[in-house]
């Protein structure tokens, strides 16, 4: 886990209020130093970025707080400490994931088009995934220039479907959507 989790921190109201963690290969502590005022109930949430995952069946993540035992609240006037009421239960997080390579197919070139022309292809790329993904609305950003004059469509291709097809208007920005949806295995 540790190595699978970037900025794991506990947040209170969107709030980080401690990323001091210690992690000892199964049970995850942390170092927790808030100000919780008399008579309030506070609610904290672990948060993180996944960064990879090692299980082709995808990575469990399980928090709980075991015992009561385990939240130590002290209070801050007389140092005894404070009761505290779990409840709830075990949150458990699958996530699933893998390596996505995207790379310039070796067959794809440079070229000059002349004007007319039809079934040109501007990018011939090879999608390389570990385990099935589905995309859907890509964003396409380019240059300046208003595709208008220059393509009458666009279209995505996934192997030999047509997933999105795309007909510049003489308004076109820099940006232009690919909407569709396709599942890569």
């Amino acid at each position: 886990m540790d190595t699978n989790l970037s900025n794991l921190a506990i947040y209170s109201n969107n709030v980080k209020i401690s990323s001091d963690y210690s992690f000892d290969g199964k049970n995850v502590t942390f170092t927790v130093n808030s100000l919780v005022d008399f008579g309030r109930t506070e609610t904290f949430y672990v948060r993180a970025d996944v960064d990879s995952v090692d299980s082709t069946d995808g990575d469990t993540y399980k928090f709980t707080l075991r015992y009561t035992d385990d939240l130590i609240v002290d209070e801050t006037a007389t140092g005894f400490r404070a009761s505290i009421t779990k409840s709830g239960t075990a949150i458990s997080y699958k996530v699933t994931g893998g390596d996505i390579i995207l790379s310039k197919a070796t067959t794809s070139s440079s070229q000059t088009v002349a004007p007319g022309t039809n079934d040109v292809v501007l990018l011939d790329a090879v999608l390389k995934v570990n385990q099935p993904i589905t995309v859907e609305d890509l964003t396409v950003t380019h240059t300046s220039m208003n595709l208008f004059n220059y393509f009458s469509s666009i279209k995505l291709m996934i192997g030999n479907s047509v997933v999105s097809t795309y007909t510049p208007s003489s308004a076109t920005g820099t940006t232009f959507d690919l909407e569709g949806t396709a599942t890569i295995n």
